[in-house]
């Protein structure tokens, strides 16, 4: 997974994206990994900027199977 280049899925809990929605359930958006810095990895945000996201809020993103 942690390869740059490749699609994640981001998944902030509200405690700790609180700058989100506090009174929601945090953060999710889909990035591209930029860089890996050994527990984090560099990810883009919705805004376009890159921000370092630990690993264990990152999961693999994988496109949708053509059902046909």
């Amino acid at each position: 997974m942690s390869t740059a280049g490749r699609p994640v899925v981001v998944t902030l809990p509200a405690d700790v994206a609180p700058w989100w929605a506090p009174e929601e359930y945090g953060a999710v958006w889909p990035a591209n990994i930029y860089n890996v810095n050994g527990d984090s990895l560099d990810v883009t945000t919705p805004d376009g900027d890159v921000e370092p996201v630990p690993v264990e809020y990152c999961r693999p993103w994988t496109p949708p199977r053509d059902p046909r």
